[in-house]
């Protein structure tokens, strides 16, 4: 590879990086206001939730705003980067993509499995990144 596609690759890694991390430290307020009342969050099947990101981004910030309670099926147990754990629900196990949805504490995914329905309250959905609907501060509802 010639020198100068090695610094357009480095650039656009840098500015890629930028923009995860705006996103990842913008406050929570730009999404978290409550359409429901609040001794009751609004129930969404992760396919719903996903399929509506996947129409239309903005319409779907509007309609689908934190608290929620997300309903699906377990496609992925894992942590990220910095070791925050997650599970990825969705009904389609050929496809990554789905709704990723981050817990503060690991022990909620201690007893999950793929493939098991779950339900999930989340404090904040943060929309579409990276071809996932991301949600965090989520417990499981048992």
């Amino acid at each position: 590879m010639k020198p100068a596609h090695w610094v357009l690759v480095v650039l656009g890694m840098v500015v890629l990086a930028g923009a995860l991390l705006e996103f990842l430290t913008r406050p929570s307020s730009s999404f978290d206001t409550h359409s429901a009342s609040p001794s009751m969050p609004p129930r969404v099947l992760s396919t719903v939730l996903f399929k509506a990101y996947d129409d239309n981004a903005i319409a779907a910030d509007a309609t689908y705003r934190a608290p929620l309670i997300i309903e699906g099926r377990i496609k992925d147990i894992g942590k990220d980067i910095t070791g925050a754990p997650y599970l990825v629900l969705g009904d389609n196990p050929n496809a990554a993509q789905g709704v990723q949805a981050f817990f503060a504490d690991a022990s909620d995914l201690v007893s999950v499995s793929k493939g098991q329905f779950v339900h999930v309250n989340c404090a904040r959905n943060d929309g579409f990144l990276v071809r996932n609907v991301i949600v965090r501060g989520c417990v499981m509802i048992r």
